[in-house]
């Protein structure tokens, strides 16, 4: 029989351990964790294309021929997402996974370049 000291540190240690393990079974029903947009621009050129989980609001539209551009807001600031797919309208709360992307263009002697997301896959939005 153990004495009541050990069974209380097993106990301590075994509650600490199954709590650690909480995120490696997540519920489906929580939000995942989100990049936030403001990360985004910090190294721009050194992110190409890494996988990344992004939520917020779109509030505005830019359509192409084929898909277009949003405007996606967070608290922690705005990016533009290009998509292929018909864009969600002005409101809409979404959740996606993109790809960062960074574009340099030459004004004369100047490069100007700019962060986007491009949409790989839309996991959820709601007006």
């Amino acid at each position: 029989m153990l004495k009541p000291a050990t069974r209380q540190c097993l106990f301590i240690l075994a509650s600490i351990l199954l709590w650690g393990c909480q995120d490696l079974s997540p519920d489906k029903t929580q939000n995942p964790k989100t990049t936030p947009i403001k990360s985004l621009k910090k190294f721009p050129a050194q992110r190409k294309l890494k996988p990344i989980l992004l939520q917020g609001k779109v509030v505005r539209q830019a359509p192409f021929l084929q898909g277009g551009a949003y405007l996606l807001q967070d608290e922690t600031g705005q990016i533009w997402v290009v998509t292929k797919r018909v864009l969600p309208p002005t409101g809409t709360d979404i959740l996606f996974q993109g790809g960062q992307e960074y574009k340099q263009i030459a004004i004369g002697r100047r490069k100007v370049g700019e962060v986007y997301v491009q949409e790989l896959e839309r996991l959820s939005s709601q007006k």
